[in-house]
């Protein structure tokens, strides 16, 4: 989980953060970080955080589990303001039954193939809020 920490933006809100634990290693991203610099150069800005991709039954393990993303995102989702700031989870897509990432979806449990990343636009395209 830790790499895909660093990867999530960190321009969102200002004066917020986001807590994650992994073990015994306690991380924190500051949400805010450069949230005045993306508003500098784009203050119309729409903000879109995306949901963590759950893993499947089988690719879970101590540090990554399915409860642990579902925590993560719920924390992420509090970022919303749904004005400038929307939460999208496309989950309910690439999930099975039970909350887990389809296998049919991956070949390494936890990123979905390329072939899905027309389904992931698509969808998106169907959730952002139009220009005005």
């Amino acid at each position: 989980p830790g790499a895909s920490l660093h990867r999530f933006p960190e321009a969102l809100m200002k004066d917020r953060h986001l807590t994650a634990e992994s073990g015994k290693h306690r991380k924190e991203l500051s949400l805010n970080g450069r949230a005045d610099a993306v508003r500098e150069l784009q203050p119309d800005a729409t903000i879109y955080l995306l949901a963590n991709l759950h893993v499947t039954s089988a690719a879970q393990q101590a540090g990554i589990t399915n409860e642990r993303i579902d925590y993560l995102n719920s924390r992420i989702s509090e970022f919303a303001d749904y004005e400038k700031i929307f939460y999208l989870d496309i989950n309910p897509v690439f999930d099975d039954g039970n909350g887990n990432l389809r296998p049919d979806c991956t070949g390494d449990g936890i990123h979905v193939y390329a072939s899905y990343y027309k389904t992931w636009c698509e969808w998106f395209g169907m959730y952002t809020v139009p220009n005005t």
